[in-house]
């Protein structure tokens, strides 16, 4: 297990501060040792440091204390062990799917009817709201490209869940649809708790 730290320093080039492992000061920028950098701004980043950097291919422990965390510095992203998964889990991060009505249709979700992934991942809980005046029930669906992943109902227009774990591969298609029900309803709203997950 590595003891180096996880550094910032400001590469004049770039224009930006880059993140290195190092056991040292950096004198250089990480990217190409021929950019110009500014050596007197330079930072030891305190929250990276309880963190492990962790390179695609290394064996990661075989029963990790929950909370261990692995930085991939190839992804840019932070992995910590969920014990309760046995998963490492990126931390989660809000997606948003809307509509001004919805009957039998998918949600919007950024001028599309999904959220596009490149990385293994999992939905890890949902909150979702909208009027509904047709009944005090409404099926909902999860889905990957029109495939059903897990389904849930709204109540008195209202459904929220922190606990699940719905797995999805690399390139799902992730969809919320809002069943046909006895008429539309009115400004739906969902959040997705996602993160990606690592393959070990």
């Amino acid at each position: 297990m590595s003891t180096t730290k996880y550094y910032n320093i400001w590469c004049i080039t770039e224009n930006k501060f880059v993140g290195v492992w190092s056991s040292t000061v950096p004198t250089a920028c990480p990217n190409n040792s021929g950019h110009a950098v500014n050596t007197s701004r330079v930072f030891f980043n305190e929250s990276m440091s309880n963190v492990v950097p962790y390179t695609a291919g290394e064996p990661l422990p075989d029963n990790p204390v929950g909370g261990t965390s692995w930085y991939s510095p190839e992804e840019g992203l932070r992995y910590v062990y969920d014990s309760t998964r046995s998963l490492w889990l990126t931390d989660p991060f809000p997606i948003q799917f809307y509509s001004a009505s919805s009957r039998g249709a998918c949600l919007d979700c950024n001028g599309t009817y999904g959220f596009q992934l490149n990385k293994p991942g999992i939905v890890r809980g949902i909150r979702m709201q909208g009027v509904y005046t047709y009944g005090s029930t409404l099926p909902c669906e999860i889905r990957n490209s029109g495939t059903l992943l897990h389904s849930f109902s709204l109540t008195e227009g209202f459904y929220s869940s922190s606990s699940l774990s719905v797995l999805l591969s690399a390139n799902t298609f992730l969809q919320i649809y809002v069943d046909r029900g006895l008429g539309k309803i009115m400004n739906p709203l969902a959040t997705v708790d996602l993160s990606y997950r690592l393959i070990v």
